[in-house]
């Protein structure tokens, strides 16, 4: 279109020459575009929910791995139970630990195996092969000490002969026992890379 007035050219919707400022007549504006007499169109779908309103949990855990924080507990609970006492003697109110000698030094060792796996496997979607394997080990190897140590204390404890000495199997035993069973869920039944086990 072309301004009456200078000749300048006009955009087709502007109502003033944007050269002189003239105002252009009305007969020369476009026609406004005719409205549709067909009714609106809806989606076929309907849209998504809208998402619902965040709990503070899952904000304080995203992205946080259950199977490697159930495992790390258990880890801890196995680590915790070599220094615990394994045997008991009331005679004097000793006590000694794994690590007095005993096999606490290889619970200790799994212990630090399974939080390192545990840590490595934290921000993940779940734990690997790899990372099951050394789990199932580990908490099979302290479940197998737990049982061999207590047979052997229940056995020294038996193998006293006086009236005034009594022993029993302590609870550091107990506890590297439950963690491994701990490890051991963890291993069998928690989740594996892919699956939605994050909390």
């Amino acid at each position: 279109m072309v301004c009456p007035r200078c000749g300048a050219q006009i955009d087709g919707q502007s109502m003033f020459c944007a050269t002189c400022g003239a105002r252009i007549p009305e007969a020369l504006l476009p026609p406004p575009p005719a409205e549709s007499s067909a009714p609106p169109t809806w989606p076929s779908t309907p849209p998504p929910p809208a998402p619902a309103a965040p709990r503070a949990w899952s904000q304080a855990t995203k992205g946080l791995n259950t199977a490697s924080v159930v495992l790390g507990l258990g880890a801890l609970l196995i680590g915790i139970g070599s220094f615990l006492p394994w045997i008991n003697f009331s005679i004097v109110s000793a006590s000694r630990s794994g690590l007095d000698g005993g096999d606490g030094i290889i619970t200790l060792a799994i212990c630090i195996v399974l939080v390192l796996v545990a840590f490595t496997n934290f921000s993940r979607s779940g734990l690997g092969p790899s990372s099951r394997a050394l789990s199932l080990l580990g908490g099979l190897g302290a479940i197998a000490i737990a049982i061999y140590d207590g047979i052997g204390v229940s056995n020294q404890i038996a193998g006293i002969s006086s009236v005034d000495v009594s022993g029993s199997v302590g609870i550091g035993l107990f506890v590297v026992g439950i963690g491994g069973g701990v490890a051991v869920w963890v291993a069998l039944f928690g989740a594996s890379h892919g699956s939605a086990a994050t909390v």
